[in-house]
């Protein structure tokens, strides 16, 4: 059974050759690496080359991070497919044949693991370890987003099924992607181990643009009937995540006082 991985990459010269190191040493041979580049010009084109005999690569135009992977899915010839993004790496050279060997043997249709992240700067590791009782519909829609796409996996023909990556969400078409595939009660799997590890970077999309992101959260959980309630309670958490917002913008205008933190607290 084949697996396709998928990463998007625009100007990431500084990490993804580790990307690329994680998905190539994995011990699973079965495996179509495809990078989908937006026309980088700092380098990243140089360093995909350097690797041209054991990944695929297109460099083109894009409308973003989720338009380079829809693209690179309608690629993809796998029986499973997932995607990792160039600043994020896989934590181990077994993590793919474990998940293949779930896939094959349980005869799986989606997959979910933990993983860490940490913050820029820093090293200490956090865990994503979401609980198997709340890998439905139901929670997730109540929940937020609970999943880092590098811990997902599912098979194409569930992708498909979905309708796939919504692209009018610019932030979180993850978040509707995974309402959707549960939408149809796939047979699905929590495998207890750390797949990867997620950097959470000053730069990243999600941290400039909080806002959209919030907005898209919400408007997400008013198309799939979140909970009245929860809806309150989402309220409460923008206006809790502005506040800490303001404060982290502060903290990352001062660098001293940034990397003081860093160093006693994380």
């Amino acid at each position: 059974m084949k697996i396709s991985i998928i990463t998007p990459s625009y100007n990431s010269k500084n990490y993804i050759e580790k990307c690329i190191n994680s998905v190539i040493s994995q011990s699973y041979k079965d495996i179509e690496y495809i990078i989908m580049d937006g026309l980088s010009d700092d380098g990243t084109l140089d360093i995909l080359n350097k690797y041209k005999d054991k990944i695929k690569f297109f460099s083109e135009k894009d409308n973003g991070n989720y338009d380079a992977i829809k693209k690179g899915f309608e690629k993809a010839t796998g029986d499973v497919i997932t995607w990792i993004d160039s600043d994020n790496y896989y934590y181990s050279d077994d993590v793919i044949e474990k998940i293949m060997k779930a896939f094959i043997s349980n005869e799986l249709e989606l997959v979910v693991t933990n993983c860490y992240y940490h913050y820029e700067g820093s090293k200490k590791m956090h865990v994503v370890s979401p609980a198997r009782n709340k890998i439905n519909r139901k929670t997730l829609i109540n929940s937020g987003n609970i999943f880092m796409p590098e811990c997902v996996f599912y098979k194409k023909n569930l992708y498909e099924k979905s309708g796939g990556l919504n692209l009018k969400y610019k932030l979180l078409a993850d978040y509707e992607l995974w309402i959707k595939m549960l939408n149809s009660h796939p047979k699905l799997d929590l495998i207890p181990m750390i797949s990867s590890v997620y950097e959470v970077r000053s730069d990243a999309l999600l941290r400039k643009n909080f806002l959209l992101s919030w907005k898209e959260s919400f408007l997400i959980g008013n198309i799939y009937n979140r909970n009245f309630f929860i809806k309150i309670k989402f309220y409460f958490l923008y206006i809790k995540s502005q506040i800490r917002y303001s404060i982290v913008s502060i903290i990352n205008k001062n660098k001293n006082l940034k990397n003081f933190l860093i160093r006693h607290f994380r």
